[in-house]
């Protein structure tokens, strides 16, 4: 049954909502402040909040944006005062679903309960569906944009449908983000650990610029990164290429297994190892295949079984 988180300090206002919430079906989730309806839905992760823009400990616009930053799919219904149009205004830019006037009239909430309930049960249905996809697979190319690795990452594992489960997810998601961003950095752009490390460190020559600069170069801004994505019933593989010169892999597992791995160089493959049960480089070093298992425990790589495999 769908949760609806209410955000309001107004307590006959809350109860008013509560019972309309109850009337379709609906589990009422109460809070009275912006920063207790953060934390109820980061434990409850509602399909639908509805939540008033003026409350104590922070608005509803900090919640709202608290929402979109970890959920792009949960429906956000914003209450505002009548003459308060700019904030309507603002609720929408920041991606809230819709708004309602105060005072609340209830027929309209129930039409928008009544049309967000069908949305719901075919995202569920939807979800049901690709989790009876037995198998998949296709091929993307992108070009050098850091600034969609995240977006990129996340299409990725939204490919699984419902095959990993939810607690795995985030994981898998940081551990492609990890590998995609170094494919770009260290393999199309050819940026060393020691060039990174200088322009963290510096405020004359920070890494946009250094981004800039390699992207400037024809040779390097055409370049591609590949990734290959096959599902079965039993493991989830992506294979992600780029098209820079490679390095030595075989040294930077050995620096790991040497305890080094606290340093940057190869920070983003000791992290992404952690998500996967399989992480295998080929060739020169600029092919990477990653497998997570769908049945059985699948224990966690370790920095041996990460292996240099064989161009395929």
């Amino acid at each position: 049954m769908n949760k609806i988180l209410i955000a309001d300090d107004d307590v006959d206002l809350r109860d008013m909502l509560r019972l309309a919430v109850q009337s379709q079906g609906y589990i009422p989730i109460e809070a009275s402040n912006a920063k207790e309806a953060i934390e109820l839905f980061e434990v409850h992760g509602p399909g639908i909040v509805i939540s008033d823009y003026a409350m104590p400990g922070g608005d509803g616009l900090e919640l709202l944006r608290a929402i979109r930053s970890q959920r792009a799919d949960t429906i956000v219904i914003m209450l505002t005062g009548c003459g308060k149009e700019e904030v309507a205004a603002e609720a929408m830019r920041l991606r809230a679903n819709n708004y309602l006037t105060k005072p609340i009239r209830m027929e309209e909430l129930l039409s928008l309960l009544h049309k967000y309930s069908r949305i719901l049960e075919e995202r569920t249905i939807e979800e049901e569906i690709l989790g009876m996809i037995l198998r998949r697979e296709f091929t993307m190319q992108f070009a050098n944009r850091v600034d969609i690795v995240s977006k990129i990452a996340d299409q990725l594992v939204r490919e699984t449908g419902t095959r990993i489960d939810a607690h795995s997810r985030y994981s898998v998601h940081l551990g492609l983000y990890e590998i995609l961003i170094n494919a770009i950095e260290h393999g199309n752009l050819g940026i060393t650990f020691e060039e990174k490390s200088r322009a963290l460190e510096s405020s004359e020559r920070p890494l946009a610029q250094l981004y800039e600069e390699r992207l400037a170069d024809p040779k390097l801004a055409d370049r591609k990164v590949t990734v290959e994505f096959k599902m079965d019933h039993e493991k989830c593989e992506w294979i992600i290429e780029d098209e820079g010169e490679g390095f030595d892999w075989s040294r930077t597992a050995e620096q790991m297994s040497e305890g080094l791995s606290e340093t940057l160089n190869g920070r983003g493959i000791f992290l992404a190892k952690f998500q996967f049960d399989e992480i295998e480089y080929m060739g020169r070093g600029n092919r990477v295949r990653l497998v997570k298992k769908l049945t059985g425990a699948g224990l966690l790589a370790s920095l041996d079984e990460i292996s240099v495999g064989d161009e395929i």
